[in-house]
């Protein structure tokens, strides 16, 4: 290192420690989340990825620094999901729709964060972590019951469902696509209290983004069927 005092020129051989510069959260929370058995706590952002809180070192650490400039739509989290009977896994759906190539995934870890497989949805349906509506509730969901399935909310393509942990998904229910703000199906939530079928919850909710009648629907079915539950 070259340093300069008045018209002399000094080398600097010594007496610097080089290290990674700290780069503080980036973006809008739009969710935190607590496993109920662990404790484990996390967030999601709209075009800053996702933290878990490391409370040994009072820090948030990024769970997603490892994606490369062709990736950075991925850093837009619109809904993350914790496996309610393995805190080991979690969820993430990602995407930014004028970043990059626009591209929409879901990032499971089966280690909390440390390490992600990544099964890409572009031409499934679309993701918006940037979108209006952002923190409205969670997309994403894991049936409390069976790990393997997980119901996904989206803003112009229905209900979708895996029963694959998330490596695959199906539509489910076409009865509400889009809604006038864009914002779709804005939250999935299975009735931990609901009937159980040969090990799968039966009573899930969901809430789609707009005022009035047909905002709240429910099946009793698995998701088979649902039914307006405002129209009366």
């Amino acid at each position: 290192i070259i340093g300069f005092h008045g018209n002399e020129v000094k080398a600097q051989t010594s007496g610097y420690t080089w290290k990674n510069a700290p780069i503080g959260g980036g973006g809008f929370v739009t969710g935190i989340f607590t496993h109920k058995t662990t404790g484990d706590r996390y967030c999601r952002t709209d075009v800053g990825g996702a933290y878990r809180w490391d409370a040994a070192n009072n820090k948030w650490v990024q769970l997603l620094d490892w994606l490369g400039d062709s990736q950075a739509d991925l850093y837009g989290v619109e809904a993350l999901a914790l496996d309610p009977q393995n805190a080991n896994n979690i969820y993430l759906l990602c995407g930014t729709n004028y970043t990059g190539n626009g591209k929409s995934a879901i990032l499971k870890s089966t280690d909390k964060g440390n390490t992600f497989t990544y099964t890409d949805l572009t031409n499934t349906f679309k993701v918006h972590g940037n979108g209006e509506g952002r923190g409205n509730g969670e997309r994403l969901a894991v049936d409390p019951k069976n790990g393997n399935i997980l119901f996904c909310g989206t803003r112009a393509n229905g209900l979708w469902k895996s029963t694959d942990a998330g490596l695959t998904w199906n539509l489910a229910w076409s009865g509400v696509t889009t809604t006038t703000n864009g914002n779709g199906i804005c939250f999935v939530v299975f009735d931990p209290a609901g009937s159980v079928v040969n090990g799968v919850s039966q009573t899930i909710y969901i809430g789609v983004s707009r005022t009035g009648a047909g905002n709240i629907y429910k099946s009793t079915n698995g998701g088979a069927t649902f039914t307006d539950i405002t129209a009366t």
